[in-house]
């Protein structure tokens, strides 16, 4: 038997295992690293969170990336190259913080690569001559050489290939880490894409994860146009001293997005600087300051977020956690919580014990211990009405 494929057997009986997960979002700002122990799995799962850092991408870096995100017409050339070169510099990041925090690379069993998104095409954004797809570059090969790990990686693919589409996957993890009988929790993540997860805490059958519309893609993609050099509006300081355009608001919200039925998944693809450019030209609005640019796209995130919920059964009967970057956008906060006042004090999924930062990395390294070391019976389509499979690639060090 090939020693790496006993490995992976013996690694799949061991009672505990220690994961790297890996998350690069479509905020662009870096690598999100967490270092997790699994003990068992399924719903017997129990985790801890051992380490956890974001490592935030040069701007050189970014612009790489930049180069094909997101972009229908990105030279083909490019996205091979990106492809190695992402794979390389995850696995050097991986080497260098394991040093960091004192770990020798024999001591983790596996690292789970969500890789970067590129390009996300969901059932209603394409020629229908075509099946569903994603793409994630970042080649597994290049950080399991590196790293002498063995790699989980292109977990997405593998959700559309089984007839979901891609996104959003973190409801595997929220159900096996946070779902708790009897209680009806709905987990907000805000990225660079909204969405959340329904645990209604009696009938499983009713689990659901969807997105919902934009995070913090528009706000971003404003601040980097007409502020260089700056990336985010840092705590929604800028939004919070702006007021809503109505009419822009209005134009924004008729995308067929919001229309489609739920659960749904988009991208920055679909919710581009050029469609928001489009939106505001559309409104007619003479010379629209920037702040209120961005307190019209945080009122746009708050609101898509609240319909969705509201959809859901949202009341004020459950319990509400958020993770993502936009946690700290204090001008999408506070409109939510103008929406109701069961939404005023959200508190962060660190209070359940996931922190907000790492969970989204950690939610792939718990895909990768139940490609392992799970049999999925708990996944049933009949409790989550979502595909219930194996995710994850393998790469092999050698």
């Amino acid at each position: 038997m090939n020693p790496q494929i006993r490995q992976l057997y013996d690694l799949a009986l061991q009672p505990s295992r220690i994961i790297i997960g890996l998350m690069s979002g479509t905020s662009l700002d870096g690598l999100d690293i967490a270092c997790c122990r699994f003990i068992d799995a399924g719903r017997a799962t129990k985790y801890e969170i051992l380490n956890f850092i974001t490592i935030s991408y040069t701007e050189s870096e970014q612009d790489a990336i930049r180069q094909v995100f997101a972009k229908a017409d990105a030279p083909l050339e490019k996205v091979c190259l990106i492809n190695a070169l992402l794979g390389r510099l995850h696995g050097r990041m991986v080497n260098e913080i394991l040093a960091t925090w004192g770990y020798k690379n024999t001591e983790i069993d596996l690292i789970a690569s969500h890789g970067q998104t590129i390009f996300h095409l969901p059932d209603f954004s394409h020629d229908r001559k075509f099946p569903d797809s994603t793409l994630q570059v970042g080649d597994a090969d290049h950080i399991a050489s590196i790293c002498n790990i063995i790699t989980l990686s292109d977990f997405r693919q593998k959700h559309v290939a089984a007839g979901g589409q891609g996104a959003p996957l973190s409801v595997y993890g929220d159900f096996l880490l946070l779902n708790k009988p009897g209680k009806r929790r709905y987990l907000i993540n805000i990225g660079g894409i909204s969405n959340f997860t329904f645990l209604p805490g009696i009938n499983n059958a009713g689990i659901m994860a969807s997105d919902t519309g934009p995070g913090n893609t528009l706000s971003d993609a404003l601040i980097r146009k007409f502020l260089p050099g700056k990336r985010y509006d840092l705590n929604g300081k800028l939004a919070l001293s702006g007021q809503v355009i109505p009419e822009l608001l209005k134009i924004l919200k008729d995308h067929p997005f919001f229309d489609a039925p739920f659960p749904k998944t988009t991208g920055p693809e679909m919710f581009s600087l050029f469609y928001f450019e489009q939106a505001v030209i559309l409104s007619e609005i003479d010379s629209p300051k920037l702040e209120d640019l961005l307190s019209t796209i945080c009122q746009l995130v708050a609101d898509s977020l609240f319909d969705a919920l509201v959809f859901y059964g949202a009341t004020d009967q459950a319990e509400y956690y958020m993770s993502g970057g936009g946690i700290y956008n204090q001008a999408i906060i506070k409109k939510l919580g103008k929406k109701a006042i069961w939404l005023e004090n959200i508190n962060s999924t660190a209070l359940l014990g996931l922190p907000s930062d790492a969970k989204e990395a950690a939610l792939f390294a718990v895909l990768a211990n139940e490609a392992v070391a799970g049999d999925f019976s708990s996944l049933s389509a009949e409790f989550l009405g979502m595909p219930a499979v194996t995710f994850g690639k393998i790469s092999l060090p050698r």
